[in-house]
């Protein structure tokens, strides 16, 4: 029997993240008359939670939640897979060869994931849908069995980051195989860091953005220290805080397979995929954490190493300058090992 360990979201919060708002914990160790405004809400199916501390100069908290519930509609609308009339679900009904003009948001998130694409030797893949459903963890339903090898290759046929073309002139894309684009796993990173954009631009420099558990952090609190962002242990028995990091001025995104996957005849299968086989990926290594210039950029990176296993990731991570806590499964225990550039935000 198929036992699933999951829980269901809208496509936009469906990324290879899946540990809830609480992937990432903030603390807050300020005095009472120091404390931040907290706004918060519902995005992408799941919650964004923004800390700010503000200034003399800044607008009513209304005001400044309102720009943001802008923001992130409009995101949604543009790339939301469950959306029947957003840019990338009518992209996915056009045929093949046909060129499709995007808005300026959903070129930029598309042409970057190519790049990431690329740069991870396709660890990371916008089309890799068809297989997620497959197995799934998407929107369709499998019940009680296991996909057929020969339906996993229908799967691949129709994955491949490859088969995408863009033109960077026209802001557009065409489709040169049968394949569709799913920004999940990018688009909540993406959406972090705009609202960030509409924190500074109401002159605020002091905050923390955090949507599902990918986050933003800008600045540091009024007693000058920086923010604390603690990383969830990968435990699927019970929530725990396993390590600390002290940041400000990046972007902070977790990858874990230990919040949605599925027992079949004790054997796991974690929804974190491998599009280059089709198959989950089935290496110790349980949770990566990265830390980067932005959110959209720790948010795909993230789900790329964690596909790649620790011996790859380590080498992605280093070759491409990425700052990236990883956590692995060992024996029953959890083993936890730094990229070089991720050192300089442990706790001493």
């Amino acid at each position: 029997m198929k036992v699933l360990h999951s829980v269901r979201l809208h496509p936009l919060g469906m990324s290879t993240l899946f540990v809830c708002c609480f992937g990432l914990l903030v603390a807050c160790d300020v005095p009472q008359s120091q404390m931040p405004v907290t706004l918060s809400g519902a995005t992408m199916g799941t919650y964004y939670q923004v800390k700010y501390f503000p200034n003399d100069l800044a607008p009513s908290a209304s005001t400044v939640q309102s720009e943001i519930d802008l923001v992130l509609a409009d995101i949604v609308d543009l790339m939301s897979t469950y959306e029947v009339d957003s840019e990338v679900s009518r992209f996915n009904r056009l045929g093949l060869k046909q060129w499709f003009v995007l808005s300026e948001r959903t070129y930029q998130v598309l042409e970057l994931a190519q790049q990431i694409s690329a740069d991870s030797q396709g660890l990371f893949d916008v089309t890799i849908g068809p297989l997620v459903d497959l197995w799934g963890f998407g929107v369709i339903q499998t019940g009680d069995k296991l996909p057929k090898a020969s339906d996993i290759q229908k799967g691949l046929d129709r994955v491949g980051y490859q088969k995408l073309e863009l033109n960077a002139d026209l802001k557009s894309v065409r489709k040169l195989a049968d394949v569709s684009i799913d920004l999940s796993a990018i688009a909540k990173g993406y959406a972090v860091d705009q609202v960030a954009q509409v924190l500074k631009r109401q002159g605020l420099d002091r905050f923390m953005v955090e949507i599902g558990g990918e986050l933003a952090i800008s600045g540091v609190k009024p007693n000058g220290r920086a923010w604390q962002v603690a990383i969830e242990s990968p435990d699927v028995q019970m929530r725990r805080v396993h390590t600390v990091l002290r940041v400000r001025d990046v972007g902070i995104a977790t990858s874990g397979d230990y919040r949605n996957y599925f027992e079949y005849e004790g054997q796991r299968y974690t929804h974190t995929l491998d599009p280059r086989s089709g198959y989950p990926v089935s290496h110790a290594l349980a949770s990566v954490t990265v830390i980067a210039a932005s959110t959209v950029l720790a948010d795909a990176w993230a789900t790329a190493l964690l596909a790649a296993g620790l011996q790859q990731a380590m080498a992605l991570a280093q070759q491409h300058n990425l700052a990236a806590v990883f956590i692995s499964r060992i024996e029953g225990s959890y083993v936890e090992q730094y990229s070089q550039q991720a050192k300089q935000y442990l706790l001493p």
